[in-house]
């Protein structure tokens, strides 16, 4: 399989997700798209659920990829909680798919989906713990919160901000179809 073509289709459904919402997506939408016009995606895709899991493994390679970039510039713990905020925000801005696949609840009927929305929850959880006890130790982090506590309240606020960022541009993305179709 031809890694380049299959990142290709596999940015092309995100992008569609993203016009359509995953509803309305489907393979026969994919192929009217035109960078896929003439492709024969079947080796790579057999149904939307595999889009929809192939879409998750993406993001959990995109994360675990932030994740050791991040770790291995060694900065100190508060500037490295920072800067994974800041590029998680900017890995969901260039990628909303991520943030519409994650948050769509219809989906989680897929048993696939489910387990790797938990892989990817798991290493968020994990990775955020590791940090805030180093900061705890190196004294930056001066809180007496059990750690635990702070990793489910700063995972929970982020996904709040995400769910707000997502919901404001499906609003803007609804507000312009139907813009287009008024003109």
């Amino acid at each position: 399989m031809d890694s380049k073509i299959e990142d290709q289709i596999i940015t092309s459904c995100g992008r569609l997700i993203t016009m359509v919402g995953t509803e309305a997506f489907s393979l026969e939408k994919l192929l009217e798209l035109p960078e896929i016009k003439g492709l024969d995606f079947s080796a790579y895709l057999s149904s939307e659920e595999e889009v929809f899991e192939k879409l998750l493994l993406k993001l959990e390679k995109d994360l675990h990829d932030l994740i050791e970039e991040i770790s291995a510039a060694q900065n100190d713990p508060a500037h490295e909680f920072e800067m994974l905020f800041l590029q998680l925000h900017q890995l969901f801005k260039q990628k909303p798919y991520y943030l519409t696949v994650i948050f769509d609840k219809e989906l989680r009927h897929y048993s696939g989906v489910n387990q790797i929305i938990f892989r990817i929850k798991d290493m968020a959880e994990k990775h955020l713990t590791k940090l805030i006890d180093i900061g705890k130790a190196q004294k930056v982090f001066k809180v007496s919160a059990e750690t635990d506590i702070l990793v489910k309240l700063i995972l929970g606020s982020f996904q709040n901000l995400m769910n707000n960022i997502q919901l404001t541009d499906k609003m803007v993305n609804d507000l312009t179809r139907k813009q287009l179709i008024t003109d």
